[in-house]
C-alpha cells in the first residue's frame, strides 16, 4: 500500500489528479488516439476566467494484447504502452512525444501440486493497470484528489484480444470485477485515502455487481449501463468542469461535480440521430454514491427478492411471468444485463404470488428512498443500475446480428461486446455471447453481491430451471445449454 505521505508542511499545489488507463485493441485504437489529443488540450490550456482547480491528467495507452513467446525487436510486450502527463501550460504532441514504456507485467503462478491446478494468481490486465497507478503516484505531484478512468471495452472490462485473434479468443485478456477490487486494495493514492471518483469509459458497466465490489475503495462511481459510443466521454469538457469545480475547498461539494459531469455527457449527444437507420442508441450515465450505507436499503431488498424467489421456486405460477418480465423489461449488453427497477417493475405486475409482488415493492421503494443513485440521466427505462439476468430476446437478437450505419463495419458505435465483433458471422456472435456468459459465472459466485444477495441462487436454481421447463429447445439461443446444465449439476452436488 502507499503509505500517506510524512512530514508535509504545505498542502498539494494539484488539486485534481485524473488517470486514464486506455486498453484499445485496433477496433478503438484511433478513437483513443482522440481522447488523447482532447485531454492533451483542454489539459494544457491556460487558466480560463472560471478556473479554480488545477488539473493535471497520467494517461496510459496500454497497447493491444500479443502472444507471450518471442515477439520481433520493435514488437513491445503485454501490458506496456505510452504514458503521458498532460498539466497546464505544457502541450504535447499525440502521438510524437518521448515514449516511456511501462515495463510488461510478469504472469505469477502458484507451484503446481498435486491437488492445486496451476493458475495465474494475477493477471497481465491487473498487472497493467496497478503498474501504471504506481507510476502516477510516485512521478506525478501529490494531489488532493484522484479520479481513475478505466477507458477501453465492457462488459468484459478493458477486454484486449491476442494479436491476430477476435473477441472471444481464450488469449484475451480483461479485468474481472474481483481482480478490479483486488488492484485498488492493496494501492492507495499518496494521500492515503480511497480514490475519490472511479468512472468506466467503457459499455454497460453501471451494474449492481461492479458497485458493491468498490464499495470502500472509491467515493463515487460514474457508468453507464448503455453502450459507450466510440467518441467516448467528451474530455475536453470533463477538464473544464474539474477545473471550475473541482476546488472543493469553501463549501464545494464532489457530488455537485458528477452531477455536472452526468448532464455534459448526455448533452454532448443529445443532437445524435438515435434510431435504428443510424445504429446509435440514446446514452445513459449514472453516478453512484459508493458509501455502503446508501446501498443497503437495496442491498436487502434485492436479498429479499431472491430468497422469495428461490422458496417459490417449485411453484407452477412461477415460470411465465418471470420469463414474460424478463423478456419485456430493459436490457444491455446482449441480453446479459437487466434494468433493476424495471424488471421489478414489470414482475408485480405480472406475478400473483403475493410474496413475490411484495419483495419487487420493496425493491422499487428502496430505489426511491436511498442515496445510493446521486444521478442518472438518458433513456427514461434506465434507471441508474443493472444487474446479471441472462435472456436473449427477439430484439436484441435483431440488434446483435445486423450491421449497423455508426462506426462502419467493425463496430455498432459503441465499445461493447457486440460492437467489437460486428463483422463477423451471426452464428458466431452467438458463440462469442455463449462463452461471455461462461465467462461471467465462472467469477460470479466470487462476487461480494452474490454472496451477500444470494442473487446468484437465483439464477441457478430458479432462473435456470424455469427456461429449462419453459424453453428447452431454445436454450441456446435465449441462454447456454451448456451453462444451463452446468447449473442444474452444481445444484445437485449441493444437495
Amino acid at each position: 500500500m502507499t503509505p500517506a505521505l510524512k512530514g508535509a508542511t504545505t498542502e498539494p499545489s494539484v488539486d485534481w489528479t485524473i488517470m486514464l488507463y486506455i486498453a484499445a485493441d485496433d477496433v478503438l485504437a484511433n478513437f483513443a488516439v482522440q481522447s488523447l489529443k482532447q485531454l492533451n488540450e483542454s489539459a494544457s490550456a491556460p487558466d480560463g476566467q472560471q478556473d479554480k482547480a488545477n488539473v493535471v491528467v497520467a494517461a496510459q495507452f496500454a497497447l493491444p494484447a500479443g502472444a507471450t513467446g518471442p515477439r520481433p525487436a520493435k514488437t513491445p510486450a503485454v501490458g506496456s504502452g505510452d504514458f503521458y502527463i498532460f498539466k497546464k501550460g505544457k502541450a504535447l504532441p499525440v502521438p510524437g512525444l518521448t515514449r516511456k514504456l511501462v515495463p510488461a507485467p510478469e504472469t505469477v503462478k502458484t507451484p503446481r501440486t498435486a491437488k492445486t491446478p496451476e493458475k495465474v494468481n494475477m493477471s497481465q490486465q491487473q498487472k497493467a493497470l496497478i503498474a501504471f497507478m504506481q507510476r502516477v503516484y510516485s512521478e506525478c505531484e501529490p494531489s488532493r484528489y484522484y479520479a481513475l478512468i478505466l477507458w477501453g471495452h465492457g462488459p468484459e472490462l478493458l477486454l484486449q484480444p491476442a494479436a491476430g485473434s477476435l473477441t472471444g479468443s481464450s488469449d484475451s485478456m480483461y479485468i474481472t470485477p474481483e481482480e478490479l477490487r483486488g488492484a485498488l486494495e492493496g494501492l492507495r493514492p499518496p494521500n492515503g485515502h480511497s480514490l475519490d471518483i472511479i468512472g468506466f469509459d467503457a459499455c454497460y458497466m453501471s451494474m449492481f455487481e461492479m458497485a458493491y465490489e468498490l464499495q470502500g475503495l472509491a467515493r463515487y462511481m460514474v457508468a453507464s449501463q448503455e453502450e459507450v459510443p466510440d467518441a467516448s466521454f467528451p474530455y475536453d469538457k470533463l477538464v473544464e468542469l474539474f477545473r471550475e469545480g473541482g476546488k472543493l475547498g469553501n463549501g464545494g461539494k464532489l457530488d455537485s461535480l458528477l452531477k455536472r459531469g452526468v448532464e455534459a455527457y448526455v448533452s454532448a449527444y443529445q443532437d445524435c440521430i438515435c434510431n435504428e437507420n443510424t445504429g446509435m442508441k440514446s446514452v445513459t450515465l449514472s453516478a453512484l454514491d459508493l458509501n455502503p450505507s446508501n446501498s443497503t436499503e437495496l442491498k436487502k431488498a434485492v436479498r429479499a427478492l431472491a430468497d422469495t424467489l428461490v422458496k417459490a421456486k417449485d411453484k407452477e405460477s412461477l415460470a411465465n411471468p418471470l420469463i414474460e418480465a424478463r423478456t419485456h423489461s430493459k436490457d444491455y449488453a446482449s441480453g446479459l444485463y437487466v434494468d433493476l427497477y424495471d424488471f421489478c417493475e414489470k414482475l408485480d405486475d405480472l406475478i400473483k404470488i403475493t410474496e413475490i409482488k411484495s419483495a419487487c415493492q420493496d425493491v422499487l421503494k428502496a430505489f426511491e428512498t436511498s442515496n445510493f443513485i446521486l444521478k442518472h440521466s438518458g433513456d427514461k427505462r434506465s434507471h441508474g443500475i443493472s444487474i446479471y439476468l441472462p435472456y436473449l430476446t427477439p430484439i436484441q437478437y435483431a440488434e446483435v446480428s445486423k450491421p449497423l450505419v455508426k462506426g462502419g463495419d467493425r463496430t455498432h458505435g459503441g465499445k461493447g461486446f457486440g460492437e467489437a465483433i460486428n463483422g463477423a458471422a451471426t452464428e458466431y456472435l452467438m458463440c462469442a455471447r455463449r462463452s461471455l456468459i461462461l465467462d461471467t459465472e465462472k467469477d460470479y459466485g466470487g462476487l461480494k453481491l452474490a454472496e451477500d444477495t444470494h442473487w446468484y441462487s437465483f439464477i441457478t436454481d430458479v432462473w435456470t430451471s424455469a427456461l429449462i421447463k419453459k424453453e428447452p429447445a431454445d436454450l441456446d439461443f435465449h441462454y447456454s445449454a451448456q451453462q444451463s446444465w452446468m447449473n442444474v449439476c452444481r445444484r445437485s452436488i449441493r444437495r
